[in-house]
């Protein structure tokens, strides 16, 4: 348990909703259910080593859907791919430059979206 697990309204925007990313940092998602669309916040999080990147993911009923790549920074904004309104989860892993069509280490952080 990371204590981080807030959801609230975001001033007629959508849906907010944050969680630690291990190793350090936090990722926040703004979903806005009439757009369609999402947004990835992340802050603080740890450097990759070279020829790694952060990709985030739509957890899905089939399993996970690439949601587009996060560049590294100490804060970076990202408007995921993809209908949101799909997914009952974001995730954020650690890929090979370029990203993996499929998640290939466990989430550094999961976040959970209401319905």
């Amino acid at each position: 348990e990371d204590g981080i697990r807030d959801r609230s309204p975001s001033r007629g925007l959508g849906d907010v909703y944050k969680r630690q990313v291990r190793g350090g940092g936090t990722a926040t998602v703004t979903r806005s259910a009439s757009l369609r669309r999402a947004v990835l916040q992340v802050s603080g999080a740890p450097a990759l080593a070279s020829g790694r990147t952060y990709q985030a993911w739509y957890a899905v009923p089939a399993g996970f859907a690439a949601a587009g790549l996060v560049p590294q920074g100490e804060a970076v904004t990202v408007l995921l791919e993809g209908d949101a309104t799909l997914a009952s989860g974001v995730g954020l892993t650690d890929e090979p430059a370029g990203g993996s069509p499929q998640p290939t280490t466990e989430p550094l952080a999961l976040i959970a979206l209401s319905a």
